[in-house]
């Protein structure tokens, strides 16, 4: 279209050039000019008409780059949504998908969000620190199931295994929901206070390893999935 306009404009343009030289002859020599005056007008009006049409028929790169005010308008509306989108996505922590997942729904529940994630000796296995305490988050081979180990670490040894007791009702609370808080802790001071071995001892659908600490070495807590 803008080709058309420019070629038309062209033609009426040398046109309104031809009849005026003809005009001004047609005058110099005696002959009526009225009719060749009046051609130079038409041309003339065709091809400012023709500028009009090839300036509207410019192709959009070719035009102003600057963005109109409602372009500037509608950008500015449309950037929070992006921002939105980007704030809904999943954070990976971890390239397994079942201790991703368990670190979410974790930092979900607790005061005391993982710190210091490491992947471990093999894919399926993590490491890593929630109230002073050293973590170990495995997914169990073959299921959907996650495995979380307590540790002792040198900063809360003298606490031993009796210092657990958020991190343990934390935990618990991430794999069964159902548990209240009193039936969680209740649980876990009965363990320390009979402060023997329990292996696979169940609490709601949750599995529990409980060793106390000895002269000879630190306690641990494993906390498993039925």
């Amino acid at each position: 279209m803008f080709a058309l306009f420019a070629l038309l404009f062209l033609i009426s343009f040398f046109s309104t050039i031809v009849f005026v030289i003809k005009s001004l002859v047609e005058k110099k020599i005696g002959r009526d000019i009225k009719k060749s005056i009046k051609i130079a007008w038409i041309s003339l009006a065709v091809c400012i008409v023709s500028l009009i049409m090839m300036i509207v028929a410019l192709p959009p790169s070719e035009k102003n780059d600057e963005p109109s005010d409602s372009a500037k308008s509608v950008s500015t509306e449309v950037s929070p949504t992006t921002d939105v989108n980007s704030t809904e996505t999943t954070e990976v922590y971890a390239e397994d998908e079942v201790v991703n997942q368990f670190i979410l729904d974790y930092s979900a529940l607790t005061k005391s969000e993982f710190t210091d994630i490491e992947k471990g000796n093999i894919c399926t296995k993590y490491h890593a620190y929630s109230y002073g305490y050293y973590c170990e988050l495995l997914h169990a081979s073959n299921t959907d199931k996650i495995n979380v180990t307590i540790n002792e670490t040198n900063e809360n040894v003298e606490d031993g295994v009796a210092g657990m007791r958020d991190i343990f009702h934390d935990v618990v609370k991430t794999i069964d929901h159902s548990l209240s808080d009193d039936e969680v802790y209740t649980y876990f001071d009965r363990l320390v206070s009979d402060n023997y071995l329990k292996e696979g001892d169940k609490l709601g659908t949750v599995s529990v390893t409980f060793v106390p600490d000895t002269k000879n070495s630190r306690g641990h807590i494993e906390i498993g999935i039925n």
